[in-house]
């Protein structure tokens, strides 16, 4: 599994989709969602995903948007980086997140599955427990040829 993920390059969005309880939605950055994730040979990882079309500051000063803007802003993006270690065994992967654009993920290792088939790369989380039902997310990318 080491060698796909190391070549994977650059791999575009394809999907991303959360089942809560029996029900299958779309995932945090809806269902237009756009990203990429990238694997290099070192150990190295990262990912970015956000809501396709996202507005523009009303100002072009760096980081002078008003208020609302930076909250839509940060409620339209996500994205973190860090190493990573594959287990073949268990068909996993564990991120160790060094930044993230949620600050309670920087310092973590976040625990995925992944699934390989053809082009495609599906990781997905464990089950966790929100809002008294189990979610998982399940992100899908187009592996670089």
């Amino acid at each position: 599994m080491q060698g796909p993920l190391e070549t994977a390059g650059a791999s575009p969005l394809v999907s991303w989709t959360r089942v809560v309880g029996e029900t299958e939605e779309p995932g945090l950055m809806g269902r237009d969602a756009i990203g990429q994730i990238m694997f290099a040979g070192d150990g190295h990882m990262c990912f970015n995903a956000m809501r396709r079309n996202r507005p523009p500051f009303s100002s072009p000063e760096f980081q002078a948007g008003t208020p609302e803007e930076k909250v839509a802003a940060y409620d339209s993006y996500v994205g973190y980086c860090g190493r990573y270690d594959i287990n073949e065994q268990e068909r996993s992967v564990i991120f160790r997140l060094e930044l993230s654009s949620y600050p309670n993920l920087s310092g973590t290792a976040q625990k995925r599955f992944v699934e390989i088939a053809g082009n495609r790369l599906k990781i997905s989380t464990p089950p966790v427990l929100v809002r008294g039902k189990q979610m998982v997310n399940t992100v899908v990318w187009e592996r670089a040829k």
